[in-house]
This record gives C-alpha cells, structure tokens and sequence, in this order.
C-alpha cells in the first residue's frame, strides 16, 4: 500500500467517523446548557468530516497527487487536529467560556466559563493551525508536485 494510499484510507476512515459523531452529538443540542455552543460543535464536526472523507478521497487519485511520508504525516495530523477542537466545543457547550470563540459566545449567551476552562479551549484549538502547513502540502503537490511535472 502506498503512502497516499494509506493517508487516504485513514483520512476517509476519520471523515466518516467525524461525521457520525456529528451526527450523534446534534441529538445533544436542546440538552445542554449552551445549545448555540454545542450547534457549533455539531457544525464544525459535519464540515470537517466532509473536508476530511473529501481530501482522502483526492488522494486516492494516483495521477493527481502522490505524497511522501513526511508530507503524509503533516497532512493526517495536520487534518486530524479537527478532533481536539471539537471534543474542546463539545465541552464548552457545558462550560459556557468566551475568550476563545467571542462571537459565538455572544451568540449563545456564553457568560464565561473558569479560568481553567478557558484554558483548555484556548489550548484545544492550536493544533488546528497544523491545518495550514496540511493543506500547504496538498496544494503544493496539486500545482508543482512530480505528477503535476510529468503532466506538463
């Protein structure tokens, strides 16, 4: 199995699980004390399950993109990160903090939550910045990679 393949297959696998947690978690909504924060959870969980099921999709094409290991392992950790963020929203639709996401606290009323709280928030959501370099990877080989060379 090739490295793109196995990238693939494991991004696939994450998007779909991603997905049905979201999916999962919508039922939680009306239940918990920050409803607008755990819409937000579900939100980004079905968005990111899409994003991440699409990407492996798209490196399952052998004739678009071929990756190396370092570039996979930037691109499925990178993507992955998404799960510490929202496991993060989920918590915070009980916690209720806002110094993270303000303009969603706002919009559900969020009067802040212990300073602990908005500690592992603030912290949950570095890693997503790892999306970055993730999605740098993929346009790169997308554009200037060997596949994209061979074709020209």
């Amino acid at each position: 199995m090739s490295t793109s393949t196995s990238t693939s297959t494991s991004l696939i696998k994450s998007g779909v699980a991603l997905q049905l947690f979201g999916l999962v978690w919508g039922l939680s909504i009306p239940s918990v004390p920050f409803p607008r924060l755990a819409l937000s959870a579900h939100l980004h969980s079905m968005l990111n399950g899409a994003l991440l099921t699409v990407v492996g999709l798209v490196l399952r094409q052998p004739d678009l993109i071929s990756l190396s290991q370092l570039q996979a392992f930037i691109v499925t950790w990178g993507l992955n990160s998404t799960w510490i963020s929202i496991a993060s929203e989920c918590a915070n639709a009980y916690w209720g903090t806002k110094d993270t996401l303000p303009i969603a606290a706002t919009a559900a009323k969020a009067v802040g939550g212990l300073s602990w709280q908005e500690f592992v928030v603030f912290v949950a959501h570095l890693p997503t910045a790892f999306m970055i370099p993730a999605f740098g990877v993929i346009a790169w080989e997308l554009y200037f990679g060997k596949k994209t060379v061979k074709q020209n």
